[in-house]
């Protein structure tokens, strides 16, 4: 068993105005991850946690410096074995020499480091005003106790419930398999251009240069029915969420879009569509035009 020290753990934090559904959330960590330029290597070991209160994830890599890579801990997840035998459901704050634990509900929910010189209600007002969290238990750890926790969470780590790590390898490109039939005859597809999505209509889903552009790919694939058909199939259902098409871009194989919405709920109605086929990039929220945005790559074919 090995407990990674504090200095060894990169965090951050990213706004999501809701917890993204599990089948997502793999490639929208390392999507974040990649983002912020920030580098995995063989050892690294990603895990996150979602912070309620201000609507955000707080994404961690543990850089192992060495070949060790099995059975490892972070030391701000060790004061989970003060609740192996306690049921009741708190709000917990461990205050040590070099960083802090929140816990709720007997999980880490958020860490941070500290140093000697933070005073003791910054750090209160900062849990209370920044991550709009009420404590209910406070809990200062000098260097002593700390190593007291770590002997007891070895001790005991068979009835632990341990940080399940996510896998930077897997899933990151997810793929879309069509079950339609391959073969769409032209004229069948001009069928669907005309009636299915009304470019005249009220109920367009393009703007002006993303129609442009959507007409471009139509007329370049027009005798590739593996391209037209699934084209068409993501047009229809972003018609039938009312989400409205920002952006498109066509490579290889996959669609990368950018779609607003002014209800968020609509994007995850937008992926049960597609099951496991899409790959989250961004979700963000603007302000000005009081919109969701959500860039996502799906697969043609």
């Amino acid at each position: 068993m090995n407990i990674v020290d504090i200095n060894d753990i990169d965090t951050f934090l990213i706004k999501s105005k809701q917890k993204i559904p599990n089948k997502y959330i793999n490639d929208y960590l390392l999507t974040q991850i990649k983002t912020n330029n920030i580098i995995l290597d063989y050892n690294s070991k990603i895990f996150y946690t979602y912070i309620l209160g201000i609507s955000s994830y707080q994404i961690s890599i543990l850089n192992i410096k060495t070949n060790i890579k099995k059975n490892l801990i972070p030391i701000v997840d060790i004061f989970k074995v003060k609740y192996l035998n306690n049921s009741i459901k708190s709000t917990d704050l461990y205050i040590t020499n070099s960083f802090i634990s929140l816990y709720q509900n007997q999980n880490l929910v958020y860490f941070k480091t500290i140093d000697k010189r933070d005073h003791k209600e910054d750090i209160l007002e900062f849990i209370n005003q920044t991550l709009c969290i009420q404590l209910d238990n406070i809990y200062e750890i000098d260097d002593i106790k700390l190593q007291e926790y770590k002997k007891e969470y070895i001790s005991n780590i068979k009835n632990i419930h341990s940080l399940q790590y996510i896998s930077k390898y897997s899933n990151k490109y997810v793929y879309f398999y069509i079950s339609y039939c391959l073969v769409l005859l032209f004229f069948i597809f001009f069928y669907y251009f005309k009636n299915i999505y009304y470019i005249n209509s009220d109920k367009l889903v393009l703007n002006e240069l993303s129609k442009s552009k959507y007409i471009q790919f139509l007329n370049k694939y027009q005798n590739n029915s593996k391209v037209t058909k699934n084209l068409i199939y993501i047009f229809e259902v972003l018609g039938k969420y009312s989400i409205k098409l920002e952006k498109l871009d066509l490579k290889t194989s996959r669609l990368d879009i950018t779609i607003i919405s002014n209800n968020d709920n609509t994007f995850l109605e937008f992926l049960e569509d597609y099951d496991k086929n899409a790959l989250i990039n961004s979700i963000k929220y603007i302000k000005d035009s009081k919109l969701y945005e959500m860039n996502v790559n799906v697969r043609l074919y």
